[in-house]
This record gives C-alpha cells, structure tokens and sequence, in this order.
C-alpha cells in the first residue's frame, strides 16, 4: 500500500525492528527465567518464536554485507 502510493517505509521498517528486538528480549527473558522447570509448551512457544527471529537477522546481515549502493 506504501508503495503504490508513494509513502515513506520507514515506520513500517522501524517497527519491523522494534517488534523483533522485543521479541528477541522478551524470549530470552523468558526462557532464561523459566530454565529450571520443566521445558513446556510455553518454552517451546518461545523457541519456536526465536528461530523465525534469528533468519529474518540473517537476511538483514546478509543483505547488509551484500548491498553495493543503487544502480546507477
């Protein structure tokens, strides 16, 4: 929608990334917390959350390393 009527994307990249740096908190919080009671579906819930995470950090430090600058 952004696109097709010439808005800005930052808000929506900067809450991309707000969302995933307090889900990575969060997640770790709460496993780190909860590592002594047994792995539950709660812990798994929050693992499962974490791998999505850490391959969309994946892109962004690939894309990151990758991007020469706009074609000119």
């Amino acid at each position: 929608l952004a696109e097709r009527y010439g808005w800005t994307q930052a808000p929506f990249h900067l809450t991309q990334l707000i969302s995933v740096v307090l889900c990575l908190i969060s997640c770790t919080v709460f496993l780190a917390a909860t590592r002594s009671s047994p792995f539950g579906l709660w812990q798994w819930l929050a693992s499962v959350a974490l791998a999505p995470l850490f391959l969309w950090l994946a892109f962004v430090a690939y894309v990151m390393l990758t991007y020469s600058g706009p074609e000119v």
